[in-house]
């Protein structure tokens, strides 16, 4: 499915830098995706009894923080590599 969509705008811009800023938004998400998901579990099997909820609400602290400020850092990354 994704390949689909990727084709599509490459059919319809014909550029490869627009399939290249698709392909890293959705590394993104994916990345952003499993931090998520896998935070929960990781912690409860490093951090017992009542530090959990702190350690908790930090871990959701840090992917919300992530989330914000992450194109941000891919576009900074992105302008140092020269693209």
């Amino acid at each position: 499915m994704f390949a689909f969509f990727v084709m599509g705008f490459v059919d319809l811009v014909g550029t490869a830098r627009l399939v290249l800023i698709v392909i890293s938004f959705a590394f993104l998400g994916i990345g952003n995706t499993l931090m998520q998901v896998s935070l929960n579990p990781l912690l409860t099997v490093f951090v017992k009894g009542d530090k959990l909820a702190s350690t908790l609400t930090l871990g959701q602290f840090v992917k919300a923080f992530d989330s914000l400020f992450a194109p941000y850092i891919a576009i900074w990354g992105a302008t140092k590599l020269g693209m």
